[in-house]
């Protein structure tokens, strides 16, 4: 599930956010400020959203592997 919280600047969004992680056991929260969405589409946004969101492998040929 994904849950896209948008509104102006001091609504509440991050204390919504933080009290959402602590009730939603396992809950990742992405900062789209982190992503260059200039001139994307909302389904480029979340795909990009998504792919910062998705589990990296590790084992051989990851950078954890190669302690």
């Amino acid at each position: 599930m994904i849950v896209w919280i948008n509104g102006p600047f001091g609504s509440g969004k991050t204390t919504l956010v933080t009290t959402l992680r602590h009730e939603l056991p396992g809950a990742v929260a992405a900062d789209l400020e982190e992503i260059d969405t200039t001139g994307l589409t909302a389904r480029q946004v979340a795909d990009r959203a998504l792919e910062l969101l998705r589990p990296r492998p590790v084992g051989r040929g990851s950078e954890a592997g190669r302690r």
